[in-house]
């Protein structure tokens, strides 16, 4: 379960596989569920293979993951619908914005021009922020580990190093 030595750019490939094996053990903790032997050697092996820091950083990105799985959509979001809802928004968004902006150049018709200029200017600035938003929430779906974990274990390591390269 480690990744190859071709990933210079992503030192924390290692921690975030075991980070994600550990993860299925400990989720049946949270059904008050008991863990057996065989998972607690599992665990043991885990951070004995790694250093104190290394360790830690496991277990970092093993919160993060359960935080996430609790009190998030991150379901949700990581699934195909909330990736294509992502970029729907995205689309949609620029969209709305394009088409308010060109509408400020071209005057269609006259009744329009009723419309004072900071209603227009307000609305292209919050066109804008929204956008902004979507695209930052996207770049963070994009460098988070789950992003990082489904790339390693499709071993897409090329564009992975791109990502985290940048």
């Amino acid at each position: 379960n480690s990744i190859p030595s071709s990933l210079q750019c992503f030192p924390d490939g290692n921690e975030l596989l075991a980070a994600y094996e550990f993860l299925e053990m400990v989720k049946r903790l949270f059904a008050d569920l008991v863990m057996g032997f065989q998972d607690g050697y599992a665990s043991r092996s885990i951070f004995e293979n790694h250093g104190a820091s290394s360790a830690f950083r496991i277990i970092e990105i093993e919160l993060g993951l359960i935080y996430d799985l609790r009190y998030t959509k991150a379901k949700i979001v990581y699934s195909s619908w909330g990736i294509a809802g992502r970029f729907i928004g995205i689309f949609l968004t620029l969209i709305v914005l394009l088409m308010v902006s060109l509408h400020e150049t071209i005057r269609v018709t006259e009744k329009h021009r009723h419309h004072s200029k900071i209603d227009r200017t307000i609305t292209l600035v919050l066109l804008a922020a929204a956008l902004l938003v979507e695209l930052w929430a996207f770049l963070q779906l994009i460098l988070s580990d789950q992003t990082a974990y489904w790339l390693i274990k499709r071993k897409k390591i090329t564009i992975l190093r791109g990502i985290k390269c940048i």
